[in-house]
């Protein structure tokens, strides 16, 4: 057999334990009891933010805006504004208001609501210039907030500060947020009252629970700012070891080869790209016993295997386990010799204690000749 060389690729390389199942491991909370609030405060002006993850539950935020206008790039025009170093002659973005000291200008005189220094604020940016960030005004220019992969892809939105919403909107067209559950059905609408120029207003959304996605149409210029809302973390439920099964047939059982243990080894391969299945649970190598988890993606090119696990958004893995050989199973010493196993706690690659992760991966150095490999983990079901 190769003697094959390991790359471990952002997860933490652990002996684990041989147990096949572990019940209600890391069993999280529900509702988050604090606000959760996005401020752009980690970004820099002229970013473009496509996700963003607060503190208060795991996961991201996507983010996404756009100007429709023909003569910019078709893409996201999420864009960070410096409110208290206004850029782009758009003094009337400034916060505070003057009259507080601060770097706003009104048109329309002081603007006593705007009186809090915001920072950075999110607009849709005009010409994508990130060294000079200024607004768009633009009829059918959109925010998108999706909170489907954030703790457990559903919120309870509170309310959100809109900066310089000054009328007419573009094409006189209204400025409305809409609020979507997880089949985008809208649970809220509200139509947005325009104000003074640099003026500042909060969005009361009425703590609407529920949510997977907020649409802010903007149709006009503005920024965003401090949006508030409570999140719920994944709850975890019970645990079931997997193993991957090659999709095209190439797999074999454990008991094919007088092994007490349900699993597959799978191969043998040549260089090229290939997926298994993740069961859970399908003892005696039974699929119809287990449930479908997610994938596992084999790469082998120029002697490198890269092995990639993926969960199907319904389980999240604990431990990981995996054999890349010229041998169809991995061996353990015994006596004076060696012996076939298929323990997991014997394969040569193992990460541990996984902090209930989507995705995990191994890269394999240093290998030649066609392979056998034996993808091995344990998967706890997400409850909703």
């Amino acid at each position: 057999m190769a003697g094959f060389s390991l790359a471990i690729i952002a997860c933490t390389n652990e002996t684990s334990t041989d147990s096949p199942i572990n019940d209600n491991a890391n069993l999280q909370g529900s509702l988050s009891s604090d606000m959760v609030i996005i401020d752009f405060e980690e970004f820099t002006a002229g970013d473009i933010v496509s996700t963003t993850s607060p503190q208060g539950c795991a996961g991201q935020i996507g983010v996404f805006a756009l100007n429709p206008d023909p003569g910019v790039p078709n893409t996201n025009a999420a864009m960070v504004f410096d409110s208290s170093n206004p850029t782009g002659g758009d003094v009337d973005l400034g916060s505070p208001n003057s009259f507080y000291g601060g770097p706003g200008i009104s048109a329309d005189g002081d603007q006593l609501n705007n009186d809090t220094a915001l920072g950075k604020v999110l607009i849709i940016s005009e010409d994508f210039d990130s060294t000079d960030p200024d607004d768009s005004y633009v009829a059918g220019s959109f925010y998108e907030f999706d909170f489907s992969g954030y703790g457990n892809g559903a919120v309870e939105m509170v309310g959100f500060d809109m900066l310089d919403l000054d009328p007419p909107g573009a094409n006189d067209l209204p400025t409305i947020v809409k609020l979507f559950d997880s089949s985008d059905n809208i649970l809220f609408e509200k139509e947005l009252q325009p104000d003074e120029d640099n003026s500042k207003q909060f969005v009361d959304l009425e703590n609407t629970s529920s949510v997977s996605k907020m649409v802010l149409e903007l149709n006009n210029s503005g920024a965003i700012d401090n949006i508030t809302f409570k999140c719920g973390d994944i709850e975890i439920g019970g645990c079931e070891t997997m193993f991957g099964r090659d999709q095209n047939g190439a797999e074999r059982c454990f008991d094919q080869d007088d092994f007490s243990r349900w699993g597959w080894t799978n191969g043998p391969f040549g260089e090229g790209t290939y997926t298994f299945d993740i069961y859970a649970g399908a003892g005696q190598c039974d699929i119809t016993k287990g449930e479908l988890a997610g994938t596992v993606t084999v790469e082998y090119s120029g002697g490198t295997v890269e092995v990639s696990y993926e969960s199907n958004g319904d389980y999240v893995f604990t431990e990981t386990h995996l054999y890349v050989g010229n041998d169809m199973y991995p061996q353990q010493k015994r006596g004076n010799g060696y012996v076939n196993t298929v323990a997991p706690g014997q394969y040569p690659e193992k990460h541990g204690n996984l902090d209930n992760v989507l995705e995990d991966s191994y890269t394999v150095y240093d290998v030649d000749g066609e392979i056998w490999v034996i993808a091995h983990g344990v998967v706890c079901e997400i409850i909703r």
